[in-house]
């Protein structure tokens, strides 16, 4: 036993139907990352079948339970990351908002030499930060969480500086 009062078991055996659990339990659920849920599952036997806690009458139902709350906990998980990635490289379309990107295009009225003349107006009024953090933006491919490890800074402080930089770019026309 080890210190958390759990039997410890050494190389238990994954058996046949337990793979063949970890399948059916990826497979009830909707992801694009479906190879990535089935391992992270497999692990998690693995993890189960090491440390296994004591008084499990049933090993058969409790796995599938522990499987089925650790897939769920995963696309929480995934669908999280992908809301906070922000399009950049995306071409506008009608009725939605305008992804920022030093490639935003003003209306027509402007001719090419106008526009790098209002860009870098706007670029100027920037604060370094501001730009520091549009830079990492593109490099993140808009990952704000990643962009807010890089900076050591909270996600929600990316988020307000995001709206600075919107701010700016509509008095700008942008």
């Amino acid at each position: 036993m080890d210190r958390k009062g759990r039997a410890r078991r050494s190389r238990a055996p994954i058996e046949a139907g337990e793979l063949a659990l970890v399948k059916k339990v990826a497979r009830a659920f909707r992801t694009t990352e479906r190879e990535d849920l089935e391992a992270e599952l497999a692990r998690e036997l693995l993890s189960l079948k090491t440390n296994l806690p004591l008084g499990i009458r049933h090993w058969e139902a409790y796995l599938a339970k522990s499987l089925y709350n650790k897939a769920d906990n995963w696309i929480r998980a995934w669908r999280r990351k992908e809301q906070k990635k922000v399009p950049l490289a995306e071409t506008p379309s009608a009725g939605t908002e305008e992804p920022y990107t030093p490639q935003v295009t003003l209306p027509a009225a402007l001719g090419a030499g106008e526009l790098q003349i209002a860009f870098a107006q706007l670029w100027n009024e920037l604060d370094p930060r501001l730009r520091s953090l549009w830079e990492m933006l593109i490099e993140e491919n808009g990952n704000q969480a990643s962009v807010a490890r890089r900076l050591g800074k909270h996600r929600n402080t990316i988020r307000l500086w995001i709206g600075r930089i919107k701010k700016v770019l509509s008095r700008h026309g942008f």
